[in-house]
């Protein structure tokens, strides 16, 4: 994984990175499907909700980082705030978030998971494209907070059901390894994200 995170955001020996963690990542899988009691078991990604759960996570999560990273720096040199009112800004995300994330259950029971995770993730790709719309004549309330109000929304319907769809169906021997995959995809892309924010915000200092 080292080398794989590495070889999308590496400097020098890119390739060979990419080489080393391909033939790693061959050889972890052969010997996976050989072994009786494999660490990851390859039945985890034959399930295609659970599939679909690891794949969605990764491009969501990744999105939902460059956002976390970028929408401070733009608060602070468009706006002028401080770094608290920076944070004290995510308010409507973090509020909007935390009340319809305890409402997640209820809405689960009724409508199922994969219809909240659609609404969700539909809801927050409206909310990050109408930041995109920023500038310091619309200001704060419209151009940030109100996003993130939608946002808030998706985040709230999106995140305990990608969760869910990532251990969905899963044998009870296999319910830790289900969850570890879940996290390594998080893992990896927070990797990759962020070593390339960091390397963005460098090259401009």
């Amino acid at each position: 994984m080292t080398a794989l995170v590495y070889s999308l955001v590496g400097q020098q020996g890119r390739l060979l990175a990419l080489l080393v963690a391909v033939v790693a990542i061959a050889a972890f899988i052969w010997q996976e499907a050989r072994t009786k009691q494999p660490m990851m078991p390859l039945r985890l990604f034959a399930d295609r909700e659970r599939l679909g759960g690891y794949i969605a996570r990764f491009f969501y999560l990744g999105a939902m980082l460059s956002m976390w990273f970028l929408t401070p720096q733009i608060m602070q040199t468009h706006l002028g705030f401080t770094p608290l009112q920076a944070g004290i800004g995510f308010f409507p995300l973090t509020v909007v978030n935390f009340i319809v994330a305890l409402q997640v259950s209820k809405l689960t029971t009724r409508f199922g998971n994969t219809k909240l995770l659609i609404v969700g993730i539909a809801t927050t790709a409206i909310g990050m494209g109408a930041l995109g719309f920023f500038s310091e004549q619309v200001g704060y309330a419209l151009g940030i907070a109100v996003p993130m109000i939608l946002m808030g929304i998706g985040q709230g319907l999106t995140l305990s059901p990608l969760t869910v769809a990532g251990v969905a169906n899963t044998l009870p021997a296999d319910a830790g390894a289900a969850s570890g995959v879940v996290n390594m995809v998080l893992g990896v892309q927070s990797g990759c994200r962020l070593s390339w924010l960091l390397q963005r915000l460098l090259k401009t200092v």
